[in-house]
């Protein structure tokens, strides 16, 4: 989808597993093929059909192998690899420099290259728009109680999860959360209070609802009641509406993630209703449909002045120990503190984000479809039309070559490679989020959504009940969603 939207010709999608294959030409693929019908490595084969090899090739499995074919699938003076899939923590990727010193390029893309804040209303809009559709990416839609079902779906690769809640008001607010309690254990659904913000018009108090909680690494997700404290100032709380699954969940929950801590609520692509705001909050309201912001968007840091990346670094240490700004927790189960999850956590009825974590869109967005656009689609389309376009003219001159990395690599993982592929001017670079400005972007994506330019819907593959959650992830690892 994000290629064509960047105005490529010819899009050819590749999977083992055929069953994709309409899906993918929906969102635009061109042709569809299946690496295990060839004899020859798949990058020659690309190369065949080609003639020359492909202008820019996207991994998204996330192994050392695929990035090695998809690298040398690409035009050998000025084409571009995404790298786009996580690879396994402690991989090592042995490439040939000679596929670097013509001129090919491999570079990341951290969620597309989208500033969040910024992109996220803009996509929900051009998905309301019918700009693009997501609705072909879920899979499956499951209860909250269900969430560990959704995590067996995703390793079954079977899964694009997507959770309803029932919409709920309420001063004190008890609600389900998915905490994970420890590294490697299931999530568990337990029942939080969600505490609205203290505000000059409202009196908020703790919220208790249910949440997917990890108590630790490896185990499955469990349902249970969580308290979720009222936001403190330059806080939202959200009564989260929809949320998918993604890799990067099952990556921390399977342990593999350095900055991983539980017991924690993961999820970070969800969407849904400001119920309250803590003191300082102007940019949004109670009432208000939001996108919660993995990549927050201050506008004052060196780095959201910068329009070359989208990583602001406002509250960068706190996010990465599980922690709102203040350096605690909003959540509590049993008694004991739960961790945030990329500042996020949407894998609870109620969630509590900093106010430059959280992007405005469209009221008339189905939150069930545009919270993809919270990480998966934006950074996938993001990396085309954003990182990998502006590089574009670069990559046209033999040993100009940008590379752009699209998937987060475990911790520890290495490249191995020799300094003479970098010696002719060529550049590894990566794009968080598709590099988009979060804040100021995610609203025009969903405008582009809701104008039909860019696809949402093709890309939810199952709709499940959140008590189903761990189906999700089933599916997911399954390859099906």
């Amino acid at each position: 989808m994000g290629c064509k939207a960047a105005g490529a010709a010819r899009i050819i999608a590749i999977d083992i597993n055929k069953d994709k294959f309409a899906k993918a030409k929906e969102l635009g693929a061109t042709e569809c093929i299946n690496p295990q019908d060839f004899k020859k490595p798949i990058q020659q084969v690309l190369t065949e059909m080609t003639g020359h090899g492909v202008d820019y090739s996207f991994e998204v499995i996330g192994t050392a192998d695929t990035l090695i074919a998809a690298l040398a699938s690409c035009n050998m003076n000025t084409g571009v690899c995404v790298l786009v899939g996580q690879i396994p923590a402690g991989t090592t990727v042995p490439i040939d420099p000679l596929l670097l010193l013509s001129g090919r390029t491999i570079k990341g893309t951290p969620i597309g290259g989208w500033r969040m804040g910024d992109a996220i209303p803009k996509l929900v809009t051009s998905y309301l728009q019918k700009k693009f559709n997501s609705d072909l990416l879920i899979t499956h839609t499951l209860p909250f109680a269900k969430i560990n079902e959704g995590f067996e779906l995703l390793r079954a690769g079977k899964s694009s999860l997507r959770r309803k809640v029932p919409s709920l008001r309420g001063e004190v607010i008890r609600c389900r959360a998915a905490i994970a309690w420890a590294v490697g254990k299931p999530l568990s659904v337990e029942e939080i209070e969600v505490a609205p913000p203290k505000a000059r018009e409202v009196r908020v108090k703790v919220i208790k609802c249910k949440a997917a909680v990890a108590w630790e690494t490896g185990k499955p997700l469990s349902i249970e009641e969580v308290e979720v404290a009222p936001p403190k100032a330059h806080e939202v709380r959200i009564k989260v509406v929809a949320t998918a699954l993604c890799h990067t969940d099952a990556y921390t929950l399977s342990g593999a993630d350095p900055e991983g801590r539980f017991p924690v609520i993961l999820g970070h692509e969800g969407a849904g209703i400001v119920e309250s705001v803590g003191e300082g909050v102007t940019k949004v309201k109670p009432g208000d449909t939001v996108i919660p912001l993995y990549i927050p968007q201050c506008g004052e840091c060196k780095f959201c002045k910068n329009p070359k990346t989208n990583l602001c670094q406002k509250i960068r240490v706190t996010q990465g120990k599980g922690l709102m700004p203040d350096g605690t927790s909003r959540f509590t189960c049993k008694g004991k503190q739960i961790y945030h999850f990329m500042g996020t956590s949407t894998f609870s009825e109620y969630t509590v984000v900093a106010d430059i974590s959280v992007a405005k869109i469209d009221a008339a967005a189905p939150l069930d479809k545009v919270c993809l656009l919270g990480c998966g689609i934006s950074t996938g389309y993001g990396a085309a039309v954003n990182t990998a376009k502006r590089a574009a003219l670069e990559a046209c001159h033999k040993g100009w070559g940008v590379s752009v990395i699209v998937g987060v690599a475990a911790a520890g993982q290495e490249i191995s490679t020799r300094p003479f592929q970098l010696v002719t001017g060529r550049t590894w670079k990566g794009t968080a989020f598709g590099g988009w400005k979060s804040v100021d972007s995610v609203p025009k994506l969903v405008t582009d959504y809701m104008s039909k330019k860019i696809k949402v819907d093709e890309f939810v593959t199952h709709t499940l009940p959140f008590d189903r959650i761990n189906e999700a992830f089933d599916l997911m690892h399954g390859g099906k969603r």
